[in-house]
């Protein structure tokens, strides 16, 4: 019995130490830390933007896929996520698992992966990241593909509209 407890412990203390790992190595390689956005923002970009079950929606930072299950559950679109690997990406995957989505995790650089299949693409990045995902956007995107960025605006493109979301967010709708 003491075994079993010991054993039990080590394994939570091996994936806590896991987490820690790699959220700190993902944190050092982007500089952009795991930060979730919440459900009813969801909702409302949805609506706003008008996804619809005939869009593909990717997630560039997709942290632990709640972005991407959400707008699969609330608007039947195919939906990918990318992200570098880490707990985050593990939990997202094991969720599609468990959950039978079909939505898409794609572990890796997200601006190593095309994104010409995307009609909506959503990001919650740092402002020193921006300009990279302007010009990835423009070189990937079919005319028409909607950028929904959060919090922090893309200087080097006009948006089409803003907005403030219900827990008190900007954001910001672009068209290629």
């Amino acid at each position: 019995m003491e075994i079993a407890v010991l054993l039990v412990l080590l394994i939570f203390a091996l994936l806590i130490l896991y987490i820690a790992v790699t959220e700190m190595a993902n944190f050092m390689q982007t500089r952009v830390p795991f930060v979730p956005t919440s459900k009813v923002d969801l909702v409302d970009m949805v609506q706003r933007v008008g996804i619809t079950k005939n869009d593909y929606f990717y997630d560039i930072g997709s942290g632990n896929g709640k972005v991407v299950f959400a707008v699969e559950e609330l608007t039947g679109a195919r939906s990918k996520g990318l992200q570098r690997a880490g707990w985050t990406q593990m939990y997202a995957k094991l969720r599609k698992f468990l959950t039978g989505s079909k939505s898409e995790f794609v572990s890796g650089n997200f601006f190593d992966h095309s994104w010409q299949d995307a009609t909506v693409v959503y990001g919650y990045l740092y402002p020193f990241l921006m300009n990279q995902v302007a010009e990835k956007a423009l070189a990937d995107c079919q005319a028409g593909t909607k950028l929904v960025i959060r919090d922090f605006p893309i200087h080097s493109l006009k948006y089409r509209d803003s907005w403030q979301t219900p827990s008190d967010h900007t954001m910001y709708l672009y068209v290629i």
